[in-house]
């Protein structure tokens, strides 16, 4: 790739900080336009009519990449491409030649460098019907992974770009707020994008986005901290939406709305809902902090984070929530729960089915299945993915107090390991007697009182 990228008059001396989305798109266009450069009207056009067919081609590629995507599938078949095109609004304008008729998808795939083509046949109802379909792939996933980051950062630009424009207007403000409440307020295409599939299931996407994310922002001549307050503010109604309104999107609710199947309306809000958190959270340098404070509990009490969070498990398997361990770390504080994205997105390779309930219990900042699990899964004879102290703290702040279960797993790792203990500092150091709790559970204190004279006896 990078030998073609240089093909083109040296560009790898001539362009430095280089990175592999600017790669990517570099090499994408290059290709639309020499595509394009054997139509005799294209060499007529100025530069910037050039330029803007360009931008819409490589718009149309991303709904090719957006297709594949939504459908989790690493193909794409003509027929599905052109409704997909047709529902985005992207088909391409043309003049029948004499011979065989290109549908959307053959213009726009038919000859490209970086799409293998593969054509099935189909038998009809009766045995003379018979549809030949085209199915598309691309060479290398990374291309599709970019063209799907690009697609869908177009469409949260777009957005950003929007509340930006109406806030500088005062005047505009009743305008903002309106479209902010509006549950049809936003593009179909915004909706269709990230309602689907959970970008967890394709970490390259989303690292794609992180990057290629602070080009598309420079070139609006907009800061990173501008983009992240206007995407905040979008995100935060989405979300506050989906948790204490039934007025919900009519794309999610009403059936053939779009060239996709359907899914459950749970389903299109656990993903949604994901979706915006982690592109809140992985596309901030800071991380994301979700303020409960500004969505009020309802009077059956949940909290505003355990609400989303129960959402997503009500769809998500266990292994597949295990999926999201690899892209982001969670904490509560209080009312606030800080999230962010790792540096590098990779997954514990446990195969043990109760670390994958603790890692997906901290990447939710579930503190009381994380603490709990925790205990549960403990050894005092090896490293842990908690330990005991943080443990401690995950169960205090849910006003959970196993004090006399932890203090047992902490005289189990001392056996052996020091040949004094002071009983009566073990006593005062773990056992809080002002606390109404039951550490005097008769089967705990016999162990208690066992592990204590091992100890001594070391």
């Amino acid at each position: 790739m990078l030998a073609l990228y240089d093909s083109d008059d040296n560009q790898l001396r001539k362009n430095k900080g280089l990175d592999q989305t600017v790669l990517y798109d570099s090499l994408l266009r290059r290709f639309i336009e020499r595509e394009r450069m054997k139509a005799e009207d294209f060499h007529t056009l100025k530069k910037k009519e050039r330029d803007e067919i360009i931008e819409k081609d490589m718009e149309r590629l991303g709904v090719a990449a957006i297709g594949m995507f939504n459908r989790r599938s690493l193909h794409i078949r003509a027929s599905q491409l052109n409704t997909d095109l047709s529902f985005f609004d992207l088909t391409r304008d043309f003049q029948q030649s004499q011979g065989r008729t290109l549908s959307q998808a053959d213009l726009l795939l038919g000859s490209f460098f970086f799409v293998h083509e593969s054509k099935s046949a189909h038998k009809g109802e009766t045995p003379q019907e018979r549809d030949v379909d085209s199915a598309f792939e691309f060479l290398h996933n990374t291309f599709g992974e970019f063209l799907t980051a690009d697609f869908i950062f177009r469409k949260i630009l777009a957005e950003t770009q929007s509340i930006y424009n109406l806030r500088q207007v005062e005047e505009l403000e009743a305008v903002l707020k309106a479209r902010l409440k509006d549950p049809n307020g936003l593009p179909e295409a915004w909706f269709v994008s990230l309602m689907y599939t959970p970008l967890y299931s394709r970490p390259v996407i989303l690292d794609m986005m992180r990057e290629w994310g602070k080009h598309r922002i420079k070139a609006t001549k907009r800061s990173v901290e501008e983009f992240i307050v206007d995407f905040d503010t979008l995100v935060s109604h989405q979300i506050k939406r989906l948790l204490t309104s039934n007025n919900l999107p009519s794309i999610m609710t009403e059936i053939n709305k779009t060239s996709f199947d359907d899914l459950p309306l749970i389903g299109h809000l656990a993903i949604y809902s994901m979706n915006l958190v982690l592109l809140r959270t992985v596309l901030s340098p800071n991380g994301y902090i979700f303020q409960e404070n500004i969505i009020l509990p309802h009077e059956d009490g949940t909290r505003a984070w355990d609400r989303l969070t129960h959402l997503w498990r009500s769809w998500f398997s266990l292994e597949s929530l295990n999926g999201l361990t690899a892209i982001l770390t969670a904490k509560r504080e209080d009312k606030q729960i800080h999230l962010k994205g790792k540096d590098v997105f990779s997954i514990s390779s446990s195969s043990d089915r109760l670390n994958a309930v603790l890692n997906v219990s901290l990447a939710l900042a579930d503190n009381i299945t994380s603490g709990l699990t925790g205990l549960l899964s403990h050894d005092s004879y090896r490293s842990n993915i908690i330990e005991l102290e943080e443990i401690e703290n995950l169960l205090n702040s849910e006003n959970l107090h196993l004090n006399l279960e932890i203090t047992l797993k902490k005289l189990k790792g001392w056996r052996g390991k020091i040949r004094f203990i002071n009983r009566r500092e073990i006593l005062d150091n773990y056992f809080d007697l002002s606390n109404p709790i039951d550490w005097y559970k008769p089967e705990g204190m016999l162990e208690l009182i066992r592990l204590l004279r091992a100890c001594l006896q070391t």
